[in-house]
């Protein structure tokens, strides 16, 4: 297990450097869990109404039929990692308000300009390299990872080698590992 995590972490100098697309513009790779808000379906509906959008056209932005995107805004599927973010994304893109961002209200949704609200720029999916990287800044190696969120360690690195596209559900528990982990180690992950 020592040589597994040491052939890990080699690569992570390389890591740090590269950079992911995001759905619409290039980033350099993240490596704090905290870092990152996955949108749930309420959140898709009030970005989607907040542009406008009906279904179809929703949809037909990222190749996503109508219905598939009404069970994800209903929370009754689940959609792909990166078809989210490609989503998301394409909302980001779309947006014509700026820093003002769209929330509920009891007649639907409105223009405000209030920072707890629904804005495609408040979210922010991981992308595989960001999982590698996570994993790699707490020196964890696959199968710890894997353990720690209930996953197989080769589902695990399948998504790291971007071979496959997991579940936004499965992500989170990845995620909520990750933040549990730092602070068991007694890390502060924003500080580091």
């Amino acid at each position: 297990m020592t040589e597994d995590r040491h052939d890990e972490r080699s690569s992570h100098d390389a890591t740090e450097s590269r950079l992911v697309d995001d759905g619409i513009a290039t980033r350099p790779v993240i490596d704090r869990p905290s870092e990152f808000c996955i949108p749930k379906g309420d959140d898709l509906r009030a970005m989607r109404v907040g542009l406008d959008l009906t279904l179809e056209e929703a949809g037909s932005l990222v190749g996503i039929a109508a219905s598939h995107l009404s069970l994800w805004e209903n929370e009754q599927s689940v959609p792909r990692l990166n078809s989210l973010r490609q989503l998301v994304g394409a909302y980001r893109a779309q947006w014509p308000h700026g820093d003002l961002v769209v929330c509920e209200n009891e007649t639907g949704y409105e223009i405000a300009d209030d920072h707890s609200v629904y804005s495609p720029h408040k979210f922010l999916s991981p992308a595989p390299a960001d999982l590698r990287a996570i994993r790699d800044r707490f020196s964890l190696s696959r199968a710890e990872a894997a353990a720690g969120a209930y996953l197989h360690p080769d589902q695990l690195q399948e998504w790291e080698q971007e071979r496959t596209d997991p579940e936004i559900t499965s992500v989170r528990k990845l995620l909520d590992f990750y933040k549990t982990h730092s602070r068991q180690i007694g890390q502060e992950i924003d500080k580091i």
